[in-house]
């Protein structure tokens, strides 16, 4: 691999709090008991690696075999136990940084290794136990840093020193046409496996998760195997996470067109994940909340032509459910900074709802009729921390 490279270290000294509206706990793999090897994270002195893609030198065909040899080791195999059923899942992760844990991480005498490993949030969101295999057959039990719903991220340690990549970071040179390299684990049973391919497009802006993603369209075969697994330029720079998941999405065939969430949002994902970690509670995105709610209308007159509003679904991760809304409450009004609106349509509800300019720690009040009664709501809205219990 080229030696050229800007290397920046964006993270150090994870110690930060997170903020007392969090819950800790996780729905994800690696408990504390799934097994001796699950990594105690305390203070941690890691960075991760990054070139600008206009530092790069050109690349031919002379150099692939050695840049196989150079970034093999930073893609491992994920098999995830399904917390509801036997149910094996197998996937791939990269490693994104190393590091020790301590008080005293400036000496590698001090300290437990540790390395952060990548992958998409949607193969192990239901884990009981994750398993994760290095490029020589070590296997480590994974704990759950944090993970990112919107764009399909999950973070997780290993107690183990393990080789990571460098990432493009301003991938502005990337272009249509480049050729790229995807490693993974096709079919769960074929880890260590390498197609050749190219770019087919760059900023594609696809609808997932409810959120819009930009994304590299790949003609690199893979499939769920290799969801979470690496796509590298051709001279070793990590140039992005394979997502099967994306391409499902759209009802796409696997390995026809594939998709890649790019690495400059796996890094900035990954630094604000590791960030606010604690070691008791996941890490999240500052600043994100979930309000977990749905309605409908309920007609009382003839011909619909009278109606209420009355909440359907809630998930009891979100704001609304946490602050003590219930399904089938009806809705009277709701009151934002002073302002009171009355409730009459959903659809007119739901696009109030997205209208506030709404902020973790605002409160709207909920006044609402429940078996007859009459119910007010002060609902603060929390912090979302993807993955809590």
């Amino acid at each position: 691999m080229k030696k050229k490279l800007i290397v920046c270290f964006l993270i150090a000294a994870i110690t930060l709090t997170i903020s007392a509206c969090n819950k800790s706990g996780s729905d994800l793999g690696g408990s504390d008991d799934s097994g001796n090897n699950s990594a105690v994270i305390q203070k941690v002195n890691v960075g991760l690696n990054v070139v600008d893609a206009g530092a790069r030198a050109d690349a031919d065909a002379s150099v692939i075999k050695e840049t196989l040899k150079n970034v093999g080791a930073s893609v491992v195999w994920l098999e995830i136990s399904a917390q509801q059923s036997d149910e094996i899942i197998t996937a791939s992760g990269v490693v994104i940084a190393s590091g020790r844990t301590g008080d005293d991480t400036d000496s590698d005498e001090n300290g437990d290794p540790i390395s952060f490993i990548a992958t998409c949030y949607n193969v192990v969101q239901s884990a009981k136990k994750i398993i994760v295999t290095d490029h020589i057959g070590n296997e480590y039990s994974a704990k759950p840093i944090g993970a990112d719903d919107q764009t399909n991220i999950c973070i997780l340690s290993i107690p183990a020193t393990l080789e990571s990549v460098v990432m493009i970071e301003n991938d502005e040179s990337i272009a249509a046409g480049e050729e790229v390299l995807a490693f993974g684990n096709p079919f769960g049973t074929l880890g260590g496996s390498v197609t050749k391919g190219i770019i087919s497009a760059v900023n594609r802006n696809l609808y997932v998760n409810k959120n819009y993603m930009d994304v590299y369209q790949t003609d690199a075969t893979f499939d769920s195997g290799n969801s979470g697994g690496a796509l590298f330029t051709t001279d070793g720079y990590f140039l992005g996470m394979c997502d099967d998941m994306i391409g499902k999405n759209y009802s796409v065939e696997t390995n026809k067109i594939t998709f890649v969430t790019p690495s400059k949002t796996v890094k900035d994902i990954s630094q604000k994940l590791m960030e606010t970690y604690t070691g008791d509670s996941l890490g999240y995105i500052e600043g994100r909340y979930y309000l977990g709610c749905e309605v409908k209308n309920r007609y009382t007159g003839a011909w619909q032509s009278s109606s209420y509003v009355v909440i359907y679904k809630l998930d009891e991760k979100g704001s609304f459910y946490l602050g003590g809304l219930r399904e089938g409450d009806q809705i009277i009004s709701v009151e934002y900074k002073g302002e009171e609106i009355t409730v009459t349509d959903a659809i007119t509800f739901s696009e109030y709802l997205k209208s506030l300019p709404l902020a973790v720690g605002d409160r709207l009040i909920f006044n609402v009729k429940r078996d007859e009664r009459s119910m007010t709501y002060n609902i603060e809205i929390k912090q979302y921390v993807c993955g809590a219990k």
